[in-house]
């Protein structure tokens, strides 16, 4: 199972980019001072990976 999700990696990252493209964001005139961003175990890297590039 794991192989295949390996396998299937780059043509999820294709279409993550695709919805990325096609996605309507709407204007946010408010500011945004406190971003959440949640996981469990090792999913919890994204968090790290997001702090990391928005560190000032």
């Amino acid at each position: 199972m794991m192989d295949q999700l390996i396998e299937r990696f780059p043509a999820q990252l294709v279409e993550a980019m695709e919805i990325g493209e096609n996605a309507t964001i709407l204007p946010y005139d408010q500011e945004i001072n406190l971003v959440y961003v949640a996981g469990l175990g090792g999913s919890g890297i994204g968090g790290d990976f997001v702090a990391e590039l928005i560190k000032d």
